[in-house]
Formats: C-alpha cells, sequence, structure tokens
C-alpha cells in the first residue's frame, strides 16, 4: 500500500533475493531502537521473515551503542532515524551529534543513513559521502552513503 509500490519490480527482487538467499548470516546483525514496541514489531517481523535468528534486537538509544563494547570490527552501519517527516526528529542539529558520534566510535565503517535532506546529510561531516535523492514511503528523502575515516 505504499505510494510508491511497483508489483513487477517487488516480485523479481523476490525472485533474486531467493536464488542468492544464505542458510544463516555470515556477519553478526544488530538492531537498536529505543522504542520497545518497534524493537518487538521488528523482532517479529525477523521471525516471519526467517532471519528472526540471524538478527539480535536492542533496545537503547543509538547513541549510547558502543560497536567496541560489542566487539565489532568495522562493517555496514544503516540508519534510519526520525527525519521529521513521520515521527519527531531529524534537523541540521541531529545530523551534526550523529557525524559526531560517528567519527568518534565508528571508524572505518562504511554507512548508508537516510535523512530529510541533503543539506541535513551533509551535517555529518563523516567523510567522503556520495547522496542519493530517492523515494521512501512515498517521502522524498536523501540516502547518505560513505565510509567514516579511520
Amino acid at each position: 500500500r505504499w505510494p510508491s509500490f511497483q508489483k513487477p519490480t517487488w516480485d523479481y527482487m523476490r525472485q533474486v533475493g531467493a536464488e542468492n538467499a544464505l542458510e544463516k548470516s555470515p556477519e553478526r546483525l544488530i538492531g537498536i531502537d529505543r522504542d520497545p514496541a518497534a524493537v518487538r514489531i521488528a523482532g517479529e517481523n525477523g521471525e516471519k521473515a526467517g532471519v528472526g535468528g540471524d538478527i539480535t534486537w536492542n533496545e537503547g538509544d543509538f547513541f549510547e551503542f558502543s560497536p567496541e563494547a560489542e566487539k565489532l570490527y568495522p562493517g555496514l552501519l544503516v540508519l534510519n532515524p526520525p527525519y521529521g517527516k513521520r515521527l519527531e526528529g531529524g534537523g541540521r542539529s541531529f545530523y551534526e551529534k550523529l557525524g559526531s558520534h560517528l567519527r568518534k566510535n565508528y571508524r572505518g565503517w562504511q554507512f548508508a543513513v537516510l535523512a530529510a535532506s541533503h543539506s541535513d546529510a551533509s551535517a555529518m561531516r563523516a567523510g567522503p559521502t556520495r547522496m542519493w535523492p530517492v523515494r521512501h514511503g512515498g517521502l522524498h528523502i536523501t540516502v547518505a552513503f560513505g565510509r567514516v575515516p579511520a
């Protein structure tokens, strides 16, 4: 029911995904959200999708999460923070704080971060970043992709 949903594209993606699916993730996958309901729903959806055993769900604040404390080595960090459209949050100061957190705790990591705008994403100053305008749930947003300098 998403405004941008295209059934032929979805069917193709499902087919390719099924053909390339691994039995188990070779890497640790960790999901974090401060909303207990979001964590519960994400866990239920993971179980329904057959990947529940591959993901560890943590209820908490991303800004308090330390990959070093979890003994994680650099990988890919994907963030879909509130950016002021559906949920309150986002804005330039949020992305400045996010960039500071990435530079301090995620050196050498790749990142993909969703933001309301190119300007907000640029405020991260987390290293060389490519920006893509995309539609997400019917909204026009920006995906920032880059690597935090080591």
